[in-house]
């Protein structure tokens, strides 16, 4: 079953999927896949001095093409392969990448001579993040992680000389703060900092901030005076429109902006014109298409339905859920549903088009996503109902949501698979434990189920950073008991459970193995069913699971076929 989804999957991607080239200086880049290839090829070609038309995907010269960097020759031999941080010097000639070969997200920091193809005697090991060239290209900063996986310090690598002689430029002592660099639009500046997504305009700098909104607004301030002081509005805070990002380009400034769970992108021109926001419609394609995604075995958006409910939580509030079911699906409770969440850090899950959804679609299932409490699909605000002593929000709308689709006839109770990893799988143990008749089966992906145990465990990469998301429970004996109450591993019991499958990595840094393994333990020693409980570690990868572009999908396909086995969908 697991091999048929595979090849399922695998014929709706594109075999030999190449980026839209994009142009950066003289060169333009572009990346792409070779057939069967699991990685990717990166290439740079240089950009004519009269350049109107942007290349399309299929529009790369057959001359002049430099690959910059192989990544299958790099893999070849690997059980996991990732690579990190690539950056092309700014005079061209050199290039700085770094890699992680194990999952552990300790990359190691190479630079290689472009004109001559070899790389430089010097390694760079344990770093993580973007990596920005100086001015001259003389030098080169990084960002390094501690023993316990926190990025805590920018150093300055001075081309020819040892790496033990690098200079520590910055320094964060707090264990609650990560560290980051990146560079201004204009690349003039390098910023060192965490958070604030800060760029350059001409001769001012555009800031985005929650100084006076949660919801953010942005601001704009001179180069020579950037202080709090000398901001001025550039977009005001609104209660309905929240600010995710933005990028600027010469003559306007795009901003992401998220209104009730869908992203839109408005665009503001530097000339003071009014601001525009565009939906880009498929049956007119009234916008530039550059790329569209081929699906090689064939799809028909027709077949499928799309809808949008509110679905009534306990304490009154709405909660979205984005549903897609083939068009000859029932909604008579006689299907079964597949219902995603995730609900933390307030990162929003869009309801975007998914390749490998289409294997369920087609054996008849209903998928749901699920815009719980925890990420900011809403905006801000639905982050912080979500969190601290509000988490159990989350599992809540979770379990409402479920409710309500059984109450709507989309689904009968016990038929319902759910899904969710790290975070989100946190989110399925709980809900696990609130209401395990609902569910017909499980995939927690490198569940975070020991809340408490490692919250109070402050060698661990990311106990300290995670406390304002999650509580302090050494220093506040309330927060204690609040995270015990829903820690999914703490409030195991004696009673049925569904089938469950969960997934660890050997080499996570973010949920460590022994977590998803002591649950799943627990819960075998516990249960009072003879479900299948299925605890399946990667050796040779880590918080992302495996790391070849074939090798991920056969890991859907796996939780794909547990779920049509488990419920008795297959024989």
């Amino acid at each position: 079953m697991t091999d048929a989804i595979f090849e399922e999957i695998k014929g709706r991607q594109q075999p030999d999927l190449a980026s839209v080239p994009w142009k950066d200086g003289q060169w333009y880049y572009q990346w792409k896949f070779a057939e069967e290839s699991q990685y990717r090829i990166w290439l740079r070609w240089p950009a004519p001095s009269s350049d109107e038309t942007q290349p399309n995907a299929r529009e790369a010269p057959t001359s002049d093409v430099e690959i910059l960097l192989d990544e299958p020759v790099l893999a070849e031999g690997l059980e996991y392969f990732r690579l990190g941080s690539l950056a092309v010097s700014n005079g061209g000639s050199l290039l700085a990448y770094a890699t992680d070969t194990d999952g552990s997200e300790r990359y190691r920091l190479v630079i290689r001579n472009l004109e001559t193809g070899d790389l430089l005697p010097e390694e760079i090991p344990g770093t993580i993040g973007r990596v920005v060239w100086s001015a001259d290209d003389s030098s080169l900063l990084y960002t390094v992680v501690d023993d316990n996986w926190r990025p805590w310090q920018v150093r300055r690598h001075v081309l020819g000389q040892p790496v033990d002689q690098d200079t520590i430029v910055y320094e964060e002592s707090d264990p609650g703060f990560f560290v980051g660099i990146g560079e201004s639009a204009s690349k003039e500046y390098i910023i060192i900092g965490a958070g604030d997504h800060v760029t350059s305009e001409g001769d001012r700098f555009i800031i985005k901030t929650n100084d006076t909104h949660k919801n953010a607004r942005l601001a704009t301030a001179p180069q020579d005076d950037p202080t709090e002081q000398a901001w001025e509005p550039l977009v005001n805070a609104s209660d309905t429109h929240y600010i995710r990002g933005f990028e600027t380009f010469q003559d306007f400034i795009a901003v992401e902006v998220r209104i009730d769970g869908l992203d839109h992108v408005q665009l503001m021109w530097r000339d003071g014109e009014s601001s525009t926001v565009f939906d880009y419609h498929l049956d007119t394609q009234e916008l530039e298409v550059r790329q569209v995604q081929e699906v090689p075995s064939g799809y028909d958006a027709s077949e499928y339905v799309t809808e949008r409910l509110l679905a009534p939580a306990r304490d009154g509030v709405e909660v979205p859920v984005s549903i897609v079911r083939h068009k000859d699906t029932p909604v008579d409770g006689s299907a079964p549903l597949y219902l995603y969440g995730y609900g933390a850090y307030g990162y929003a899950i869009p309801p975007s088009f998914s390749t490998t959804r289409l294997s369920l679609l087609d054996r008849g299932f209903i998928y749901a996503l699920a815009h719980i409490r925890g990420g900011d699909d809403l905006g801000y605000h639905w982050y912080e109902a979500g969190k601290l002593d509000r988490r159990t929000n989350t599992f809540n709308d979770f379990v409402d949501v479920a409710r309500h689709l059984v109450d709507q006839d989309y689904v009968a109770e016990g038929r319902i698979a759910i899904a969710g990893g790290s975070a989100g799988g946190q989110l399925m143990g709980a809900v696990v434990n609130q209401a395990p008749d609902l569910w017909g089966a499980v995939a927690a992906h490198v569940p975070f189920v020991d809340v408490l145990n490692t919250m109070l465990d402050d060698t661990l990469p990311l106990t300290p950073i995670e406390w304002p998301e999650w509580g302090n429970p050494i220093e506040d004996e309330t927060v204690f008991e609040y995270i015990r109450s829903y820690s999914p591993y703490d409030q195991l019991m004696a009673k049925e459970y569904p089938p469950i499958l969960v997934t660890a990595g050997l080499n996570d840094p973010r949920v460590t193995y022994w977590e998803p393994a002591k649950y799943v333990a627990k819960l075998r020693a516990l249960k009072t069913d003879d479900n299948l409980v299925l605890l399946k570690t990667n050796m040779g990868a880590g918080h992302g699971g495996r790391s070849g572009r074939y090798d991920r999908l056969y890991e859907v396909a796996e939780e794909y076929a547990f779920m049509l086995v488990v419920m008795g969908l297959v024989e």
